[in-house]
């Protein structure tokens, strides 16, 4: 994160999670330098740092910071609280343990998916499935149901990114891409069979946040077989899990 003293760092960082819980409020890199009183460019370098790890959110166009959802849910996790935007913790929490899968909450980084809340099940145990997992987002279901919220010149852009970055023999076609972009949008669910573990199937929806926020996906990974057999019912369970979020 940075050359210098870790303890700092680390200070600095809490002290600027604090300022953007409290403040409730996007702002400049020179606002929390002022606020916060540390040099412009450490605070430069700390907010890009919150960025990557999914903390923050930067918009290109005005340069001001805001926090995403992870921010007020570590605070209650902290608290020792479990519920979080009308009990939507609590109500993946419930379907983890009556589906016996992996629920994950995932916002798009780039040409990656970050899962910001991860809760793994008894039979999808995998490294994949854990906090702050970062996954291809053309690869996997809850980064293909992002995707298809975008428009497609700026899919068509990512995914020159993505092959740019990925093995020759692996590089996916824009053709391909949009075909299944279409299906998504018309249908409002993502799948990848397989998904990031052999023989485990991810499906996705769209997650209802608060304007400002980055877009999140929810997500259920369960045994290939039983994805395949139990489709309708997941996608059901998945939506009705997502609306709890507006009441």
């Amino acid at each position: 994160m940075t050359t210098g003293d870790p303890i700092k760092s680390a200070a600095r960082c809490i002290a600027i999670l604090e300022f953007f819980a409290e403040a409730d409020r996007s702002a400049t890199v020179g606002e929390v330098a002022r606020r916060l009183g540390m040099p412009q460019s450490s605070a430069s370098m700390l907010l890009g740092s919150l960025v990557s790890l999914g903390y923050l959110r930067r918009d290109a166009a005005s340069r001001r910071y805001q926090a995403t959802l992870r921010v007020p849910l570590l605070g209650r996790l902290a608290a020792g609280e479990v519920s979080i935007v009308s009990g939507l913790v609590t109500g993946m929490e419930e379907m983890r343990v009556r589906t016996r899968g992996s629920v994950m909450l995932g916002m798009r980084q780039g040409v990656l998916v970050r899962y910001i809340v991860a809760l793994r099940g008894d039979n999808t145990k995998s490294e994949h499935y854990v906090l702050g997992a970062l996954r291809p987002v053309f690869r996997v279901a809850p980064g293909k149901i992002l995707l298809a919220q975008e428009p497609d010149a700026f899919i068509g852009r990512l995914l020159r990114r993505a092959n740019a970055e990925e093995d020759p023999a692996r590089r996916l076609r824009l053709a391909d891409v949009m075909a299944e972009i279409a299906r998504i949008r018309a249908e409002g669910w993502a799948e990848s069979p397989g998904g990031a573990t052999p023989g485990t199937s991810l499906t996705s929806v769209m997650l209802p946040v608060p304007a400002g926020q980055a877009a999140l996906s929810l997500t259920l990974g369960v045994p290939r077989a039983e994805a395949e057999a139990r489709r309708d019912a997941i996608i059901r369970d998945l939506r009705v899990l997502a609306a709890s979020v507006t009441g």
